[in-house]
């Protein structure tokens, strides 16, 4: 995958500090994440943000109580 000719939306900073950590993943679960980017038009920075604030703000606590996804529209 040529992640050159890969268009992004332009990327505003917020103004909330970083820091730059390494995790371990499968080949086969980066090409997933990659897709999943490409297609959405980010970078694999910004995805992986979201999936990490996503499970901070959200499904930890539902994991924790017992809460069962229910598709849109039930």
């Amino acid at each position: 995958m040529d992640v050159s000719t890969v268009k992004r939306k332009p990327h505003i900073p917020k103004k909330e500090k970083t820091r730059t950590i390494t995790y371990r993943l499968s080949e086969k679960l980066v090409a997933e994440l990659e897709n999943e980017a490409m297609q959405k038009g980010i970078s694999h920075n910004v995805l992986m943000n979201q999936i990490a604030e996503k499970y901070i703000q959200w499904d930890r606590f539902g994991d924790k109580i017992g809460m069962i996804p229910v598709p849109k529209g039930c």
